[in-house]
């Protein structure tokens, strides 16, 4: 499977964690946006992946209906689709923190996501490869 380059997001295999390894930059589309989650999917149905590594740390604030899809659809398909740990790289920009918390609030949505929160793609892959 090919992975995804975009001027807005990376989307790529990490053979290294067994994981698709996302990358977002600067401001994202709704539109754009579901469609890089819509590959993500596809990457984990594909790969059969447990894990996924979300690097958000360029990222601005979300446009207006991504942090709704997260909380609505993105989680709860994860879910079903067998993901079991995400490791998100939180935003360097206080604005687009605020509603990346604000969008993993709702994790609730699938209770059997493991979600942590981390500062460096180092830590988020020593805790993706760590099988407990």
């Amino acid at each position: 499977m090919e992975n995804l380059l975009t001027k807005q997001a990376t989307v790529a295999y990490s053979k290294k964690i067994n994981a698709f390894h996302a990358t977002f930059f600067n401001f994202v589309k709704h539109t754009e946006f579901v469609n890089v989650l819509e590959f993500e999917y596809k990457m984990v149905e594909y790969y059969k992946l447990k894990n996924a590594l979300i690097d958000l740390r360029q990222m601005k604030i979300y446009a207006k209906g991504n942090e709704e899809y997260i909380k609505a659809t993105w989680f709860p398909k994860m879910e079903v689709l067998g993901l079991k740990k995400v490791a998100f790289i939180v935003p360097k920009d206080i604005f687009a923190k605020i509603t990346m918390e604000n969008a993993h609030n709702e994790e609730k949505n699938a209770p059997q996501l493991e979600v942590t929160h981390f500062k460096t793609v180092e830590e988020a892959e020593k805790w993706l490869s760590n099988p407990n």
